[in-house]
Parts: structure tokens; sequence; C-alpha cells
């Protein structure tokens, strides 16, 4: 009875009872800290957003723009949408390349059938007996590409772009990381790569590896 009870069970819940596949996104970063800044952690200074008008994509940019702001309030820094007040500026710029791998697979050759006659002479008659050869295995090259998703964030004092030329000041912190995968919609894996800039923020870090489940 307990093992009927049990199948009812199963069939009525179908996969409820499979555990869902879970899927991971790593990200790749490092930072870079200026040896002269000494404001880390500083939550009394402002920070000015600079949306980046020269990404492809317009939406990607505006809500980088957005979660980065975001991100700034949630650690109870201080945002601000006036440059002129500000004490540091953020520049972000982010994008999708590619990356060819090149690899080998695995081609099967199936074995040939033949056919062999056998001539008798003692009686004059013949017979035929039927036969194929072994199949084979083969190794023949193949590629195929991966997508490498990439953000860098550079945090500048503000007075030192409105009094600086073009290419004349220096980034008191720099994140770069990125993320190799098969999304292409950078909407979706940017979050992550905010998210280990953050847990990162104001912090020198060398080739660290972070892996975030995906919702």
């Amino acid at each position: 009875m307990k093992a009927v009870l049990c199948l009812i069970l199963l069939m009525t819940s179908g996969c409820a009872l499979l555990p869902k596949k879970k899927n991971y996104v790593k990200v790749d970063l490092k930072t870079h800290l200026s040896e002269n800044f000494k404001d880390a952690g500083n939550h009394q200074k402002k920070y000015y957003v600079i949306v980046n008008d020269k990404m492809q994509s317009s939406i990607s940019s505006q809500r980088i723009a957005g979660l980065i702001k975001k991100m700034l309030r949630d650690d109870n820094y201080i945002v601000t949408d006036d440059p002129k007040e500000a004490d540091f500026a953020v520049v972000y710029a982010a994008g999708i390349g590619s990356k060819t791998i090149q690899t080998t697979r695995a081609v099967w050759n199936p074995g040939k059938s033949f056919t062999v006659t056998n001539y008798n002479s003692s009686n004059y008659s013949t017979s035929t007996s039927h036969g194929s050869t072994s199949g084979s295995v083969s190794y023949v090259p193949d590629s195929y590409d991966l997508l490498i998703r990439w953000l860098d964030i550079h945090i500048f004092e503000a007075g030192s772009i409105r009094n600086a030329s073009d290419g004349d000041t220096q980034a008191v912190w720099i994140f770069e990381g990125k993320s190799i995968g098969n999304r292409a919609s950078l909407n979706e894996v940017s979050p992550y790569m905010l998210s280990a800039a953050f847990e990162n923020f104001l912090k020198p870090v060398e080739n660290k590896k972070l892996f975030y489940e995906m919702n």
C-alpha cells in the first residue's frame, strides 16, 4: 500500500521533485587603488555617475548607470546628480567580445561490408559469405566561440576632471571585470559583474574569481 501511495505522489507531482539545474556566472576581476587616495570608506563624499553615451546599447548603459547609483546608495555613499558638487566622478564602460576556441571533435567511421565468393573445383560449386570490417573513430579540427562580457569602472577626483585636459588625469580606483560564457545579453550579466565590483569597492585586488548563482 505504501509503495502504491509513493507512486501516486510521484505521478501527481510531476517534475517538481527533480532538482532544478543551477546556472552560475563567474567573474574574473582585478582592481587598482591609488596610493594617494585617502578617502576610501569616507561616506561623506559625494559621487557623480557619468552616463556613458558611447556604448553600443544606450539601454544597457542607462541600466548600468542606474545600478551603480543604487549600489552606491545601498553602501551608504552619497550620490549627487549635480557634477559641480561632486567629490568623485564614476566613469564606466562595458561590452561583449568573443574568443574562438580551437578544439577537435570525434567522428565515427562505420565499418564496410564485404562479400567473399569461394569456388570449389572438386565439385564445381561456389559458396558465398558476408562480413564487415570494424568501425573506427577519427578526430577532426573544430572550433567554437565564447562570449567575453566585460565591465570597467574608473573613479576620478571630480576636481581633477574639471581642471585637467583630456587624458591628463588619473583614476584613484579602477575595476576591471570580465565573464566568459555563452549568454549574449549584457543586461543579464552586468548586475553580477557590478556585484563583484562593489564587494571589492575601493579596495586593491589582484586576479580574483567570484561565482554567482543566476536568478
